[in-house]
């Protein structure tokens, strides 16, 4: 909170995603029609309360639904009905609400954790390089000044802050061209919750696209360049997030 929001640099088309929708159990409309784009070095905040659809919206665009409807192009490619693994290789990758449950891997190292993602390009053939994995974890420790003082700590001796900032890391290993945050400093202390939201104006700086998910008003405003409300699986508004006020954001 207090922070000023950034200054736009937005650049080319990178995503857009056309008529998005998903239908849930019992015929509940999850998502409906959902239509936007996010541009080079944009973080567009996407805000809402529980059950708003926001979430689902996320895991429709990193093809965790297989009934999703809808189009979404990345670099003027239409993506089709792609697994979320292909679309990792396409340049999409997501940070999930909930760290503990679907974010980090208890039993696992930092390193093991922040690499998991990208054994592939750290292999010589069919052999992973060990040199090569430390190397590039080590270079995600020092970017995103997680405070972990070995790589082979196990993960659940760092606080909840620098756990957010491993599974950032394992998303940003894979390239993306879009990087989608949902929630991404639930459960994170003031000092942490200041150094992501540098960390994603640092990434929108150098060109990424960003779709950051929150409840948090102060947050999307503070962080974004634009601003969707989503309610009850709709895009209810849109809004420049330096122009926003609470009364604009309370349609949700």
């Amino acid at each position: 909170a207090g922070e000023a929001a950034i200054e736009s640099q937005a650049g080319p088309e990178l995503l857009r995603v056309e008529r998005l929708s998903l239908t849930g159990r019992g015929g509940r409309r999850l998502v409906r029609g959902v239509s936007f784009t996010v541009r080079a070095g944009e973080v567009l905040g996407v805000y809402g309360l529980m059950g708003a659809g926001r979430t689902e919206m996320l895991e429709c665009l990193m093809g965790l639904h297989a009934e999703t409807g809808g189009s979404v192009w990345l670099d003027g490619k239409p993506l089709g009905r792609t697994d979320a693994a292909a679309r990792i290789a396409t340049g999409l990758s997501m940070v999930p609400e909930s760290r503990q449950v679907s974010g980090i891997v208890q039993s696992l190292s930092v390193q093991a954790n922040m690499t998991l993602s990208s054994l592939g390009k750290l292999s010589l053939g069919p052999w992973l390089a060990p040199a090569a994995e430390r190397e590039a974890a080590a270079k995600m420790v020092a970017d995103l000044r997680i405070k972990a003082h070995r790589l082979a700590l196990e993960i659940g001796a760092l606080s909840g802050g620098n756990q957010q900032k491993v599974v950032i890391a394992r998303c940003l290993m894979s390239g993306p061209r879009v990087l989608l945050l949902d929630e991404p400093t639930r459960g994170v202390d003031v000092a942490n919750k200041r150094e992501i939201h540098a960390i994603i104006r640092r990434l929108a700086q150098a060109g990424m696209g960003i779709i950051l998910v929150s409840s948090e008003l102060d947050e999307v405003r503070a962080a974004a360049h634009r601003i969707l409300v989503m309610s009850r699986g709709v895009v209810a508004a849109e809004f420049d997030a330096s122009r926003a006020t609470d009364a604009d954001l309370a349609v949700a």
